[in-house]
């Protein structure tokens, strides 16, 4: 385990994995023209990140993170070194994410790099950037799967449906019958603790009221359905999802867009019960074939 770092006492227990992903991290880094010091004690924030890598003007504080950590000291660290003018790289350990749930590593670890989310990992000696991870295709197979999971989610009344059950009732209207639009694309790397077709429905239904901005579409989503991240922002988050889901909806053609302004081309299907949806759901499927 590793244990605060305090200016005055350098000597600290640390995991092998710890270690030799330091290392691994700083040769990696060195093959990239980078200055590596390890530990390098910042007295102005009394904070020491793991390695800190320079490359002209450009400063990296590298966290490489095998143990358990809050959300909170995940912000709290990185602002400290923000307010140095650096930029921070949190890596977790292989350990760490075997040992933490999924949703739990993404929640924690998910940063913003070249305009894409993701969270960075060390494999084989090498830095990647792991990106969300999608379905993007209509499936029979997999759609009828998840209708007939939604039918048992609905029929055990789950507290985290009833405000949507709700609202849906007052427009005559089930859950079990969400249009089949819903259910693509699907987030496959469990970023959240939510499931992708009532993200999805959420987005559908902001745009059945009227055309929309990525930007209106956001501030309109339910809070609740979308989780805190430690190094990203909820509107961030948010976006990032919004513009994929829109751009496989504008590549399938359930919505146009123009000018920036977004709108569905056809009122979706919505279905009195999971039985008539998956018996329409050939036809449905044969739209995009």
């Amino acid at each position: 385990m590793k244990w605060a770092k305090r200016e005055d006492c350098h000597k600290f227990s640390e995991s092998a994995e710890h270690l030799a992903g330091k290392s691994e991290l700083a040769d990696y880094f060195r093959t990239h023209d980078f200055d590596v010091r390890f530990e390098q004690w910042l007295a102005e924030i009394k904070q020491r990140p793991d390695l800190l890598i320079t490359k002209g003007a450009l400063k990296i504080a590298i966290e490489y993170q095998c143990s358990d950590i809050s959300q909170l000291v995940i912000r709290q660290r990185t602002s400290g070194y923000k307010r140095l003018g650096l930029r921070v790289c949190w890596v977790p350990g292989r350990r760490l994410r075997a040992k933490e749930r999924s949703y739990c590593i993404w929640n924690k670890f998910s940063q913003r790099y070249r305009e894409t989310l993701g969270l960075f990992e060390l494999r084989g000696g090498r830095l990647i950037f792991r990106t969300w991870e999608w379905c993007d295709v209509f499936q029979f197979d997999s759609l009828r799967k998840e209708a007939d999971l939604l039918q048992r989610e609905v029929s055990r009344g789950h507290r985290q449906w009833r405000a949507i059950i709700s609202e849906l009732y007052q427009q005559r209207r089930v859950l079990s019958g969400i249009p089949w639009e819903c259910h693509v694309p699907r987030l496959t790397s469990k970023n959240l603790r939510s499931p992708s077709w009532l993200m999805n429905l959420d987005i559908l239904l902001q745009l059945e009221k009227s055309s929309m901005t990525i930007t209106e579409i956001t501030s309109e989503l339910r809070l609740n359905n979308w989780d805190d991240y430690a190094l990203l922002s909820r509107e961030v988050n948010q976006q990032c999802y919004v513009s994929h889901v829109l751009k496989v909806w504008l590549l399938y053609g359930i919505v146009e867009c123009s000018g920036g302004i977004y709108y569905l081309k056809s009122s979706p299907r919505w279905f009195p019960d999971t039985l008539s949806k998956i018996q329409a759901l050939t036809g449905w499927l044969d739209r995009f074939h």
